[in-house]
């Protein structure tokens, strides 16, 4: 500490002094020192004594700073990350997720599906009703789950309405469907289609029969036409979208945590002869 006022520095005693004309004057001043603030570049260094002087909350701690720290700004060349290996682990779990969810989807659609069922046959007159029973099968699977129903005909220029019912032979219990199909004419253009899929919720496993009431619109006078179709009741395959929709949400936090890490390691980079060049028009000419 150095002190001139008007004269010549005194030799540094404990208490600072200056002289003037011979004469010795005391510093007529007290106060009490204090730190306010504190400005910095804070390098990191790989050696524990140095880096706990040289951190900011060790300079704090140092000072007695009581109020919070400025944001830092900038990345210093030996700095550590605070993302470092974050990202390696978020993967290696992600991956576990995506064996784990591998593993559950192929054991739930073990469960959820059964051996193919044979198409049961039906015939129709135009302008008729037809009814048909189907042998007993099996809709195989260890859980309820939907039933496909889907019907094709060789309808082409009127309409079929073909309702269906399937009935547990153990119990007794039967599930409905009804369905339309065909073609309707306005004018020049003929809109429709001679097959039809639909669906019946939570049927248990079991051996069922099928009951087809088919009934089919009228043509013009004095034309007859039988109408064939058939009808297959099975199960459906487990789809993949839940799957993947699960695979996206949870890939949202190794991303995340691997674009923070680039984006550190990029700062630090950003002033070194290894930066990606960036040119500029302010260069001036020679």
């Amino acid at each position: 500490m150095s002190h001139e006022i008007f004269g010549q520095m005194a030799g540094y005693a404990r208490t600072p002094a200056w002289h003037s004309i011979g004469t010795v004057f005391s510093e007529a001043i007290t106060a009490t020192e204090a730190v306010k603030a504190i400005g910095a570049d804070f390098n990191y260094t790989l050696e524990p004594l140095v880096a706990a002087i040289k951190s900011p909350d060790g300079s704090r701690k140092a000072f007695k700073l009581k109020d919070k720290p400025p944001r830092p700004i900038g990345v210093a060349p030996n700095q550590p990350s605070p993302h470092a290996g974050k990202a390696t682990r978020y993967w290696k779990a992600f991956l576990a997720f995506v064996v784990g969810a591998i593993v559950v989807h192929a054991g739930l659609s073990a469960l959820h599906t059964g051996p193919s069922t044979v198409p049961v046959p039906f015939e129709v007159k135009s302008g008729e009703r037809a009814q048909v029973v189907s042998q007993p099968f099996r809709l195989g699977g260890a859980l309820s789950g939907p039933v496909m129903v889907r019907t094709t005909s060789n309808v082409i220029d009127t309409w079929l309405n073909v309702d269906m019912t399937l009935t547990n032979v153990d119990s007794g219990r039967a599930f409905e469907i009804k369905r339309a199909m065909g073609f309707t004419k306005v004018g020049a253009i003929v809109d429709g289609s001679s097959d039809d899929i639909g669906e019946i919720h939570s049927v248990p496993p079991g051996k069922y029969t099928l009951a087809i009431d088919a009934r089919s619109g009228a043509l013009a006078e004095g034309t007859a036409r039988t109408f064939k179709g058939n009808v297959t009741a099975y199960r459906s395959r487990l789809g993949w979208s839940n799957f993947w929709i699960f695979m996206i949400a949870i890939g949202i936090w190794p991303f995340i945590a691997w674009r923070r890490e680039r984006s550190f390691e990029a700062q630090r980079w950003s002033e070194s002869d290894y930066a990606d060049e960036v040119s500029s028009g302010d260069d001036d000419d020679d």
